[in-house]
């Protein structure tokens, strides 16, 4: 009995510090995501269909662990250029960019990007992109 309870102990702990170097690695490749993206806010006459050519989007819901009855819909538009834009579904003017082609997968992260980030303006977002092509 006594060594049962021995080795679950050294099991319990192995599984233990086995999560959290797991953890640790995850936090660090969210990190790295930070300033992948800008979170832009358009005026009100505008979505973000009316200023990107958007080739293909997909509509995808992503729903807590805690409340599976509770889902949020994001849409992940693919640009000609090779990037992303994802905004929630009926709410076109706020948008995430990315020069990245955004994976299904991914779509979380750029959802907590959307409700965290400020929104910078159409006119600050142009200004980006000027620059970045000259």
């Amino acid at each position: 009995m006594k060594k049962t309870q021995i080795f679950a102990g050294i099991l319990c702990l192995g599984i233990t510090a086995t999560l959290m170097t797991g953890c640790g690695k995850s936090e660090t490749v969210v990190s790295d995501k930070e300033d992948d993206c800008i979170v832009v806010e358009l005026p009100d006459d505008y979505g973000v269909r009316d200023i990107f050519n958007i080739v293909s989007s997909t509509e995808i819901s992503v729903s807590a662990i805690s409340d599976p009855t509770v889902a949020q819909f994001y849409m992940i538009g693919k640009l000609e250029d090779g990037g992303s834009v994802v905004w929630r579904s009926k709410e076109e003017q706020t948008f995430v960019y990315t020069e990245k082609e955004v994976k299904g997968v991914e779509v979380s992260h750029y959802g907590n990007e959307l409700r965290d980030k400020t929104p910078i303006s159409l006119e600050e977002f142009d200004e980006i992109c000027e620059s970045k092509e000259g």
